[in-house]
């Protein structure tokens, strides 16, 4: 979104980092993946985008956010951070359904003049759901010996099912009511292998990590589970190559006013169910 009102190095930056060039190709190809994703049936997609700044926007900058990256604009007064903060946060609440809050807080907004907020979650039935009954507690490892207590799903399901050399990992995907969207599942041989697999996975996509699965019975069992983050992405973004974005802002065409400082707040959520993922519903 900020890129259609960036300018110098940030443009620069953003164009290298994101692979995109020109706005209104860019704007185009974003507006026809949200109206892809706004069809997918049986699964829903909360996203909730919106740019806040302390100066009033163009307005051809707020009329491109609005068609095609499906978000708002709203001039806010960032100097007065919990205002504008608790502000923020029922915006967010309100757009998610009430399914992502407390994007950020006062601290999070010191000196900010423009701020990107962004929530993102997924609700969607389970193709073949789990039964409750079968449901039951069960160690979890969190290191070579020590374990938490967690309730385990299970089933003996026909699944997508494969065994990747590369990562070392058993893979199986679950497929929503749209079958078409599954949630894939990577178990590493190794107990402690989630680092490797961490690193090893930057080289796969996921079409070739399809090609060597195929449809098998398989004994399943899952976390119940729900997980939440809300990461300080400047660090990160700054490594990917977009330092520009924070240190030298220049988006003329995003605001009447100084950019000097940029916040973007991003949180995500999702939750596994016996009937599918829920934030609302799944266990911590």
């Amino acid at each position: 979104m900020i890129y259609q009102g960036a300018t110098g190095p940030s443009a620069e930056n953003l164009e290298k980092v994101l692979a995109i060039t020109g706005a209104k190709k860019s704007a185009d190809s974003y507006e026809a993946l949200m109206e892809t994703v706004s069809y997918i049936y049986s699964v829903k997609v909360h996203v909730a985008n919106k740019i806040f700044a302390q100066s009033p926007f163009k307005d051809d900058f707020s009329a491109t956010v609005t068609k095609s990256f499906f978000a708002e604009t709203e001039t806010l007064d960032l100097s007065n951070a919990a205002d504008a903060a608790g502000k923020i946060n029922s915006w967010t609440e309100e757009k998610s359904e009430s399914r992502i809050k407390d994007i950020v807080s006062a601290g999070d907004l010191a000196g900010s003049k423009l701020v990107l907020a962004s929530g993102l979650d997924i609700k969607g039935d389970w193709l073949i759901q789990f039964e409750e009954k079968d449901t039951q507690k069960k160690k979890f490892y969190i290191s070579e010996t020590d374990t938490v207590d967690c309730q385990m799903l299970y089933s003996s399901e026909r699944l997508r099912y494969g065994e990747d050399l590369d990562l070392e990992s058993q893979v199986a995907c679950i497929a929503y009511e749209n079958e078409s969207i599954y949630l894939m599942l990577f178990l590493p041989r190794n107990r402690m292998g989630i680092k490797d697999l961490e690193t090893k996975i930057q080289n796969k996509t996921i079409p070739k990590i399809l090609q060597n699965m195929d449809h098998a019975d398989v004994l399943l069992y899952v976390p119940k589970f729900r997980i939440e983050a809300k990461p300080d992405l400047q660090g990160p973004l700054t490594e990917l190559g977009l330092g520009a974005i924070f240190d030298n802002p220049e988006f003329p065409g995003v605001v009447d006013g100084p950019t000097k400082s940029v916040k973007i707040a991003h949180k995500a959520s999702i939750g596994v169910t016996e009937q599918g993922t829920d934030v609302g519903d799944a266990g911590k």
